[in-house]
């Protein structure tokens, strides 16, 4: 399929869409990585069918052009690709503990649409679901190592890089228009500044608000 730059303003949303997505994560990921797959839109109406809640996100950015493929499809096809879309994603499972994995490997969660407080959801999870599982005399038994197999770190040792972690993550939430004007003053705060990211403009801002240097 042939993606296209498209202008915003020529796109349609989906009338019927029964989707709620999180304009505001996606608006982060769009800030911290870009567009990085495209928007499916109807050829003959111009009407998203993948992407309606993406393209909101790249309003709030101020972006005027998104990355685009057509596809050419009837008013049902049209329909039946906006359900299955999001049902799949619905369907869709977890492996947490190798979620938790991926996550406590990063030096940020910026842009992964997760905070701290869902790695520590799945810690309880995982732990909670192994509790309802394992007999007691499993939870205290310590298996043998195997030269021949590959160690796969335990909930235990997870949790403990996780805790022993020196970097940490604010999530600030705001009504849609505030949030709109937040990202606007920050990009523009960060230009002026010459910063790379708004946890260098806080921090900044703070420095200079209480007339004292970070730690």
């Amino acid at each position: 399929m042939e993606t296209k730059s498209v202008k915003i303003d020529t796109l349609t949303h989906y009338e019927n869409n029964a989707r709620r997505g999180n304009v505001e994560v996606l608006a982060d990921s769009l800030r911290v990585h870009g567009q990085y797959r495209p928007i499916v839109v109807q050829k003959s109406t111009n009407s998203i069918l993948a992407g309606n809640h993406l393209v909101e996100a790249a309003k709030t950015l101020g972006w005027e052009n998104v990355d685009v493929v057509f596809v050419d499809v009837d008013d049902e096809a049209a329909r039946k690709i906006v359900l299955v879309d999001n049902r799949s994603a619905e369907l869709g499972e977890f492996d947490k503990e190798a979620l938790i994995e991926l996550l406590s490997e990063l030096g940020s969660l910026d842009g992964t649409g997760y905070v701290l407080e869902d790695l520590d959801d799945l810690f309880v999870d995982i732990e909670e679901a192994e509790n309802e599982t394992m007999s007691e005399e499993d939870r205290f038994t310590v298996p043998l190592a195997d030269d021949n197999v590959t160690e796969r770190k335990s909930i235990a040792q997870l949790a403990e890089e996780y805790a022993g972690r020196t970097v940490r993550n604010i999530q600030l939430e705001y009504e849609n228009k505030t949030f709109v004007w937040v990202v606007e003053k920050l990009a523009a705060a960060r230009g002026s500044l010459g910063l790379e990211n708004n946890s260098q403009l806080i921090v900044r801002l703070l420095e200079k608000e209480l007339n004292e240097s970070a730690p």
